[in-house]
């Protein structure tokens, strides 16, 4: 397993990052429940499919903003500008 190092991100990032991640979940949920009620019906294969493709890339999307937002964990005393920069700067 690769071990990846804290990222820092501009708290304005972070803000964004979390109401994108809601509207993230919000369709990984309509398109799971639309997708089962596709499978219900069992009739629109192509309706069906196209359901599957955005659930899948809702789900990517979620995944890779939960991922940025763990690599960002908090720090008890660092500040913005000192995170920010690049470690080859300090």
């Amino acid at each position: 397993m690769v071990l990846m190092k804290p990222m820092a991100l501009a708290p304005r990032m972070v803000r964004q990052l979390r109401r994108v991640r809601r509207v993230y979940a919000t369709g990984v949920a309509l398109c799971a429940l639309t997708l089962l009620l596709q499978i219900q019906q069992s009739h629109g294969l192509r309706q069906t499919a196209v359901v599957g493709v955005l659930l899948g890339v809702f789900t990517l999307l979620l995944a890779f903003t939960a991922m940025l937002l763990w690599r960002h964990r908090r720090t008890a005393h660092c500040g913005t500008a000192k995170r920010l920069s690049p470690s080859w700067a300090r």
